[in-house]
């Protein structure tokens, strides 16, 4: 796993840790992050470029949350 991967990845485990959401929802988290960032990254955009204006791994665990996305793709 990247550098960057490991890093969201542990946000959402913190931002997880802190409300209450399955473990299904945790990882639908974790797949909707990496492919927002993989179309991010084709526009040169990265993480810190979002995090000036939202949490975006915490954003995608409130929608997967809410929305009760589906862990496998």
């Amino acid at each position: 796993m990247s550098d960057e991967r490991n890093y969201t990845h542990g946000r959402i485990e913190a931002a997880a840790a802190s409300v209450q959401v399955s473990r299904a929802q945790a990882t639908a988290a974790y797949y909707l992050l990496d492919d927002l960032m993989a179309v991010a990254r084709e526009h040169g955009v990265q993480l810190t470029d979002f995090d000036a204006f939202a949490d975006l791994p915490v954003v995608c665990l409130k929608v997967a949350s809410a929305r009760d996305l589906p862990a496998a793709r």
